[in-house]
């Protein structure tokens, strides 16, 4: 015996069919918004993590700072929240201290010898010399030269890092280097002094 569907009946399993193919088809859209939306999650996470850890991280770099308006002085600091380890400075050239060609500042232990730790916060200053001493000349050789090269390399707890700063201090020449604190607490000090001499 052959079953026949009634005519009448075709509509309703038509309907019934195209509710549920659009049922199946919001469904897999929402689950593919719902990965999209867990992926881009993910990656704006991973985004915070690694800023944070960023954050965190030791930062050695050298800088130039000028003392008492004439004297450019590099320092080497950590400017970081964490300490660096392993530190290492390279300068690329020979620059005597001053002019004083016994006074080879790529001689000196910040460049010769790795440091083991180096405190947020620490700064480790060298003076180079006075504006007017810059590009002198001695049998040829030049004592101070204007532009170099310092490499420094250093490690966190789980990374390792290394940066080069490229220098020209004739972009120091004619700037205004207003007066530190330090050095007006200085002058402070003298005239005190001076004021207590007389008074005595």
């Amino acid at each position: 015996m052959i079953d026949i569907i009634d005519p009448a009946a075709w509509g309703t399993v038509a309907t019934t069919n195209i509710i549920s193919l659009v049922l199946v088809v919001i469904t897999g859209v929402t689950v593919l918004l719902n990965w999209r939306i867990a992926n881009a999650n993910k990656g704006m996470l991973d985004n915070i993590r690694e800023q944070y850890r960023d954050s965190l991280r030791p930062v050695v770099f050298p800088s130039i700072q000028v003392r008492e308006q004439i004297v450019l002085v590099l320092v080497l600091a950590n400017t970081g929240r964490s300490p660096a380890y392993r530190v290492r400075a390279e300068i690329d050239r020979d620059f005597f201290q001053f002019a004083n060609s016994q006074r080879n500042i790529r001689d000196f232990n910040i460049f010769k010898e790795e440091i083991p730790v180096l405190a947020p916060g620490s700064e480790l200053p060298i003076d180079l010399a006075q504006g007017f001493n810059l590009d002198i000349e001695s049998d040829g050789v030049n004592l101070t030269p204007s532009d170099f090269n310092i490499r420094i390399s250093y490690a966190s707890r789980d990374q390792e890092f290394e940066e080069t700063a490229i220098f020209d201090l004739k972009a120091y020449f004619k700037a205004h280097h207003p007066k530190t604190t330090a050095e007006w607490l200085g002058k402070i000090e003298d005239q005190l002094k001076k004021i207590a001499q007389k008074m005595a």
